[in-house]
């Protein structure tokens, strides 16, 4: 089997591999990748959900690096530092998951959604949102 890499603008690869007649295309994104991501709609998490026990919250991808994706989340409120904590557990690209470790950071650089609510007790987030997904770890997401 033959491979052939390319780095394009220094953040994203693209590979692609044949053998024989079959042709595979896919896009490596490696560590350190920033993804584009905004909420689709509103959230409101409230003091009963914990670290331990955190709530899923999907996201929608809106990076051109991706298309057809959605980042699964678990998310807790961390009422200290007034934000929602979020873990990207996977993102589902045209039906197919693909396993990811990354965080998810605000437009000011921290990590977490900044609170942009004012109800005591709960930290709420808007519809439209926009953040940004760290990755923690290469992926490699193939269409054939």
């Amino acid at each position: 089997m033959k491979k052939l890499l390319l780095v394009l603008a220094g953040f994203s690869i693209i590979s692609c591999s044949y053998q024989d007649s079959s042709t595979v295309f896919g896009t490596v994104l490696p560590m350190g990748t920033k993804i584009d991501a905004k909420f689709d709609s509103g959230v409101s998490l409230f003091k009963n959900i914990t670290p331990s026990e955190p709530t899923t919250i999907s996201i929608n991808v809106i990076d051109n690096k991706l298309t057809d994706c959605k980042a699964i989340t678990s998310a807790y409120p961390d009422f200290a530092s007034n934000r929602i904590m979020m873990r990207v557990n996977k993102i589902n690209c045209g039906g197919r998951n693909i396993a990811l470790q990354a965080y998810v950071i605000g437009n000011d650089g921290r990590a977490g959604v900044p609170n942009m609510g004012t109800t005591k007790g709960q930290i709420d987030i808007t519809h439209g949102t926009t953040v940004k997904i760290i990755t923690m770890n290469t992926i490699n997401i193939e269409s054939h």
